[in-house]
């Protein structure tokens, strides 16, 4: 009996930075290594023929994995106890020969992976020296060749020249003849539109235009692709990594760039400027300057440009961009002056906002008091769930807070931890 059911039991294996391979292994051997810090939140987990998905990919694990699911999402935080916080400190010797041993243990898995990814690497290092020479014209050509040579389907499936391909889409108006929208924005969040392309956006900004004045006036957060974009947050973009991306940082701020283009083009278009007077034939010049200002806004954050300085001028997006340049708690609730009446339900959702931000300066002071901690843990609190509104995952976040909580305000070692559960998250954004 007991041979049987070891037969039966589920087994798991885990791709690490889509390259090296672990298991297979029970759910019970996956929780134990999360523990560990042998297996970050953003490996990837497989078993029984059934997809690839991202560990804190909390929906799409429960819908295809419910035991490992259980296991690392719904227990208690104390779970995570002590002894593991020191090894985050000193990783032993031990953890480094048990490692060795399983890859020694998984040759033949391991081979096989790395020639599969090897396969488009001498194509990869040529757009690379292109890249970094600046080279832009002949990186495109060469793209171009490779694309013809290889066919859509087989450099997907490399993933080692699609970085490159990426680039060149923003470069151009964000699509790409043989590829998928989802193939170039990587689309697999679903805090992402379906597509980012200039004639997407084009498209979105036109057809919202009689949502406008519900939301420029306070009276309602509209559910529309071009209002959830205004409403990204710039720190969350800029702390996530992503290496299916050259340039830029990642797919959120390709879209925010794009986005961007499309809507300075059309706002020189004749024909929106007369749908945007007859629809708002007193306001809408000033709708259209509060959404430029916001995109610029956004990607000169994004990109790390000099902040514009901020202004009092009023509005909900002029008040949200107020928030992420502030520098300080000082400056932060001096924001509080910008801005219009508003719904319960907007300013409650702009009171979200301004504890985001409120949330690094405080988590950063030099010591922490007992306000300071009760704040931290309701914010904890509220980041089990992903933004309602933009749906941004706010998961490493939670787990951060929630080790300065147990530490007692030891930043170093939550830092430690957070660069090892979460190696896409750059923490160093963090420190105000």
């Amino acid at each position: 009996m007991q041979g049987s059911k070891k037969l039966s039991q589920k087994l798991y294996i885990i791709r690490k930075e889509n390259k090296e391979i672990l298991g297979p292994m029970p759910a019970a051997s996956v929780d134990a290594k999360v523990q560990r810090l042998e297996i970050s939140f953003q490996d990837e987990i497989s078993g029984h023929l059934r997809p690839w998905v991202t560990i804190e990919n909390e929906v799409a694990l429960k819908r295809a994995y419910p035991e490992v699911h259980s296991l690392l999402f719904k227990q208690p935080f104390s779970h995570y106890t002590a002894s593991v916080l020191k090894r985050i400190k000193k990783r032993s010797y031990y953890l480094n020969f048990y490692i060795l041993a399983l890859l020694l243990l998984g040759g033949v898995v391991a081979v096989a992976t790395h020639w599969y990814f090897k396969s488009g690497a001498n194509t990869s290092q040529r757009a690379i020296e292109l890249y970094s020479a600046k080279q832009f014209q002949e990186l495109e050509l060469f793209l171009t060749q490779a694309l013809k040579d290889q066919g859509a389907n087989a450099l997907i499936e490399q993933k080692a020249l699609m970085p490159f391909f990426r680039w060149q889409a923003v470069q151009g108006n964000g699509a790409i003849i043989g590829f998928s929208a989802r193939n170039i924005f990587n689309g697999e969040s679903q805090a992402l539109p379906p597509d980012c392309s200039i004639a997407y956006w084009d498209h979105e900004f036109r057809s919202s235009l009689p949502q406008w004045q519900q939301f420029f006036q306070g009276q309602k957060l509209v559910f529309h692709p071009w209002l959830q974009v205004l409403a990204w947050f710039p720190l969350w973009i800029l702390s996530r990594r992503d290496s299916g991306w050259i340039s830029p940082k990642n797919t959120f701020a390709a879209c925010i760039e794009l986005a961007n283009r499309s809507f300075s083009k059309l706002i020189e278009d004749p024909t929106f400027k007369a749908s945007l007077n007859t629809i708002y034939p007193l306001d809408g010049q000033a709708y259209q300057a509060q959404i430029a200002a916001r995109l610029n806004f956004l990607q000169e954050q994004v990109n790390q440009e000099k902040s514009p300085k901020k202004t009092l001028a009023d509005g909900i997006l002029a008040q949200w961009s107020c928030f992420e340049a502030s520098e300080n708690l000082l400056s932060l609730s001096d924001c509080s002056k910008i801005g219009i009446k508003k719904t319960i339900e907007i300013e409650q959702y702009t009171s979200f906002r301004y504890n985001y931000i409120a949330t690094f300066f405080i988590m950063n002071k030099r010591s922490l008091l007992g306000e300071d901690f009760n704040f931290l843990a309701s914010q904890a609190a509220i980041y089990a769930k992903p933004d309602l509104y933009t749906r941004v995952s706010f998961f490493p976040e939670k787990k951060f807070l929630e080790r300065i909580i147990q530490s007692s305000g030891n930043r170093d070692l939550a830092f430690s931890y957070l660069g090892q559960a979460f190696p896409n998250i750059d923490g160093s954004l963090w420190k105000k």
